[in-house]
C-alpha cells in the first residue's frame, strides 16, 4: 500500500527500509532519537586516486521488498502527485543529483535532476509526477504514455547522487522527511480552476488579435 502525506523522518533508529544500492557509499542514521531527530546520512570516504566514473556515485532507496518503507505501489491509483523531501550537502556540492523511481513491470528506472544550491544547509524539494516536469527514460521508452504506465506499479524509489569536486574528498550528504503527496481536494480545485483561467486567457488573446 503506497503511503501519502506523511513523512519518513528518521526519528527512530535504523533506515526505515532504505539502502543503498550501489556500495560506493555508506549509509547511517545520526541523531536518531535525539533533540534534532534523525536523518538519512549519505557518506563517501576519501579516495587517494579519482574514482572511475561508475564508482563515484550512490544511489539511496526504498529496497525492492521493503519491510518497512511504504512509498511503493500503484502510484497512479493512490493519486500520487509529486514527492517532497530535504536534501543537505553538508561540506562539498554534489556532481549533480536526481530523483529517481523504477517500475516492477520492465525494469524501467526513471530520473529527474534537481539542483542543489549551497552547502551545510538544508532545501526542500517538491518534485511532480508528470512526465513535462522533466523525467527521462531511455531511448525506445522515453514517451509520456510509457511514464504513466510505469506508476502503476513502482518497485522503489530514492536519491541518486554523484560526487562533487574534488572527487577523491570525504564527502557527506543528507535526506529527510520524504514523503508523496496527494494534493487536498480544495488544492485540485483551485489546480482546475487556474487552468481554467488560463484556457479563457488565452481564447480572449486570440480573439483581440484576430479581430
Amino acid at each position: 500500500t503506497v503511503v501519502y502525506d506523511y513523512p519518513e523522518t528518521w526519528s527512530s533508529s535504523g533506515l526505515q527500509g532504505w539502502t543503498n544500492s550501489l556500495g560506493n557509499a555508506t549509509v547511517s542514521n545520526p541523531e536518531a532519537g535525539g533533540n534534532d531527530g534523525g536523518y538519512m546520512r549519505v557518506s563517501f570516504p576519501e579516495l587517494g586516486v579519482p574514482p572511475d566514473p561508475g564508482e563515484d556515485s550512490e544511489i539511496v532507496r526504498t529496497s525492492e521488498n521493503p519491510a518497512t518503507s511504504y512509498f511503493v505501489g500503484n502510484y497512479s491509483d493512490a493519486g500520487i502527485a509529486s514527492a517532497r523531501f530535504d536534501f543537505l550537502a553538508e561540506d562539498v556540492s554534489a556532481g549533480y543529483t536526481q530523483l529517481r523511481w523504477r517500475s516492477s513491470t520492465n525494469s524501467h528506472t526513471w530520473r529527474y535532476t534537481f539542483a542543489v544550491t549551497g552547502t551545510n544547509t538544508w532545501n526542500t524539494y517538491n518534485i511532480p509526477f508528470s512526465y513535462s516536469a522533466g523525467w527521462i527514460g531511455d531511448p525506445g521508452w522515453n514517451n509520456e504514455d510509457q511514464f504513466l504506465a510505469d506508476l502503476l506499479a513502482v518497485d522503489w524509489i530514492g536519491i541518486f547522487i554523484s560526487r562533487g569536486a574534488p572527487s577523491t574528498s570525504e564527502q557527506d550528504y543528507g535526506i529527510d522527511n520524504f514523503e508523496l503527496l496527494v494534493p487536498e481536494p480544495g488544492q485540485i480545485s483551485m489546480l482546475l480552476a487556474a487552468g481554467l483561467a488560463l484556457i479563457l486567457f488565452t481564447r480572449d488573446r486570440r480573439r483581440s488579435s484576430s479581430g
